[in-house]
C-alpha cells in the first residue's frame, strides 16, 4: 500500500462491503485476537445503527479501518471501536478519525470523549495519551477474565 497523505485519508459511511472487507482482518490483529473477539461479532458492530455514527476509515478507495461513536454518554462521546490495520498505521488515519471524533463533540457542545483500551495494548495506551487523553479508571475483567481495560478520557475547553 502506498503512504498516502492526510488528504488521502477520508472517513465515509460505512458500506456492507467494506464491513465485510474490514471485519475479518480485524479480528486477526490485537487486541480482538487476544480478546477473542469473532469476526462475526466484528461485522455486527460495524453494521450497527442504535444510534451509533460508523464510519469507514479509508486510504484512497481503500478501507483499512473503522470507528464506531456512541454519541451521548457521559457529558461527551464514546468511542466503541477504533481499528486501524497495520499497513495503515503511522500513516494519520488513527489521528484523522480521533479529529472527526472530537468534531462529534463539540458539534454537539461536549466536555468529554470517552474511551477503553486494553491494558495490554500499549501502541494504543501512547496512541491515546499523544492526543490528549488520562486513564479515568482501571476495569479488570470487563471484556475477558484476566484482561483489564483502561477507561480514558479527554477534556475538552470550550
Amino acid at each position: 500500500m502506498t503512504s498516502g497523505t492526510d488528504a488521502d485519508i477520508t472517513l465515509d459511511e460505512m458500506t456492507a462491503e467494506a464491513a465485510d472487507e474490514l471485519a475479518g482482518r480485524i479480528a486477526e490483529i490485537d487486541p480482538w485476537r487476544r480478546l477473542a473477539i469473532p469476526a462475526d461479532r466484528i461485522r455486527r458492530l460495524l453494521e450497527a445503527g442504535h444510534g451509533l455514527e460508523i464510519r469507514a476509515i479509508r486510504i484512497g478507495n481503500r478501507p483499512v479501518g473503522a470507528i464506531v461513536v456512541q454519541c451521548d454518554w457521559l457529558l461527551g462521546p464514546y468511542l466503541r471501536h477504533l481499528s486501524v490495520l497495520p499497513e495503515a498505521q503511522a500513516r494519520g488515519a488513527g489521528t484523522r478519525a480521533l479529529a472527526w471524533l472530537e468534531g462529534i463533540a463539540r458539534r454537539d457542545r461536549q466536555s468529554n470523549i470517552w474511551l477503553c483500551v486494553s491494558a495490554f495494548n500499549s501502541q494504543a495506551l501512547a496512541f491515546y495519551a499523544r492526543h490528549g487523553f488520562v486513564e479515568a479508571a482501571n476495569l479488570p475483567d470487563l471484556v475477558r477474565p484476566g484482561e483489564d481495560e483502561i477507561l480514558m478520557r479527554r477534556r475538552l475547553e470550550a
